[in-house]
Order: structure tokens, then C-alpha cells, then sequence
């Protein structure tokens, strides 16, 4: 893994620490541009337990997170945030991997990450899709991600059996007020009811 990282162009480093089954190890990989003031990290668990799935918890969140960054990589982006990476150790003996590399960040290092994103068990067959946190201080970006990842459908029109002429349509967007959105409209023909659509002249009013 470190090898992949640091081929990529990632600055690695491999943390080790005792535990009560032996070394294990952390590891971090930082890509080198955007604002080191301002980190972004995405982690996941390296370790897995004898009586589950390991291919799942967690071997599926570390190569959906070792992918992602591999793909940033190559991708020739330049973000405006710091990118780091953390694959843990030992977490299922009680979180001592990240415990571990948070109790070893200088405070004025801690106070760098802006948002940190733990990914476990992404490959389960019979899934559900949350996403929590447990500090208030995480709630904003909670809040981001869920509205980044919803649509709300605002209405939906059928004009089967109507007429050809326009219909004025008219949509309260106000409960998005001081957010960022994206309007889309969408139109699905039925070539068996010879239903057509034409969206024109659409205007969004701000205030």
C-alpha cells in the first residue's frame, strides 16, 4: 500500500505502535499541494476480526479509500485543501490505531483538520446508507455531505391527455434559502402515449 501511495506522489509515512496482539501499524499519505492550514482527511481500518467478513470490515472502506486516493492522483487536479489519508491499525482492538496518531498530533496540527470522513463496511450486500457523527462541531459538514448526496424531487408534471399549449409552472424554493443548489429539470418521454416535453423560459428568482 505504502508502495502504490508513494508511486502516486503521496508524501507516506508508516507510524507503528504496541498493542496487546503485537506492532501495528498506521498509514498516513499526504498529497503534497493545497493548503496544509486546511486538511481534508478520509480514513478507514486496516485490521479485521476472525468472526466477520474481513473482505467487508474493513477491507472493502481501505481499498474504497486506497482507490480514491490513487484516483485523485491521476487525475491532475489541484485541490485547495490539504489531502491526507489514514489507514488504521488495530481498530478493532478499540480505535488504538487513530487514537494512537490524533494523542501523537501536536494540538496546533489537530487544529488543522477541517473535516475528517471514516469509511467502514462499504461493500455489504443488504446495505443501509447513513451518515452520522458524533461531535456537534461535525454537524455542519454532516449536514453538506447529506444535501450533496439528496435530491428532492420539488414536483413532478405529467402532460398526458393535455393540451399543446404552455402551462405556467410556479415552485417555492425557499426552504433552500443560504444554500448552495442545484436546480435540474428533467423530462422522460412515453413514445406509447406520445407524451413529448419542452422546457422553455425558466427563470429562477432570488431574493
Amino acid at each position: 500500500m505504502k508502495a502504490k501511495l508513494d508511486a502516486a506522489g503521496y508524501t507516506t509515512t508508516l507510524q507503528s505502535f504496541s498493542t496487546s496482539a503485537g506492532t501495528s501499524y498506521n498509514v498516513i499519505a499526504e498529497w503534497p499541494h493545497g493548503d496544509a492550514n486546511h486538511v481534508v482527511m478520509a480514513g478507514s481500518h486496516l485490521d479485521s476480526v476472525s468472526a466477520g467478513p474481513g473482505i467487508n470490515d474493513n477491507g472493502s472502506g481501505s481499498a474504497g479509500v486506497l482507490e480514491t486516493a490513487l484516483a485523485y492522483a491521476a487525475s491532475a487536479q489541484t485541490p485547495r485543501n490539504r489531502l491526507r489519508f489514514g489507514f488504521w491499525g488495530a481498530e478493532e482492538l478499540g480505535l488504538l490505531g487513530s487514537k494512537y496518531y490524533v494523542n501523537n498530533l501536536p494540538a496546533a496540527e489537530r487544529d488543522k483538520i477541517e473535516l475528517y470522513l471514516n469509511f467502514d463496511m462499504i461493500a455489504s450486500p443488504n446495505p443501509g446508507y447513513f451518515v452520522y457523527d458524533d461531535n456537534p462541531a461535525g454537524n455542519g459538514a454532516r449536514d453538506d455531505l447529506v444535501s450533496y448526496f439528496t435530491t428532492t424531487t420539488l414536483a413532478t408534471y405529467s402532460n398526458v391527455d393535455r393540451t399543446t399549449s404552455y402551462v405556467q409552472k410556479t415552485l417555492n424554493v425557499l426552504a433552500y434559502k443560504g444554500k448552495t443548489v442545484t436546480v435540474r429539470f428533467l423530462g422522460q418521454e412515453d413514445s406509447s402515449l406520445q407524451t413529448s416535453f419542452v422546457i422553455d423560459d425558466v427563470a429562477l428568482t432570488t431574493s
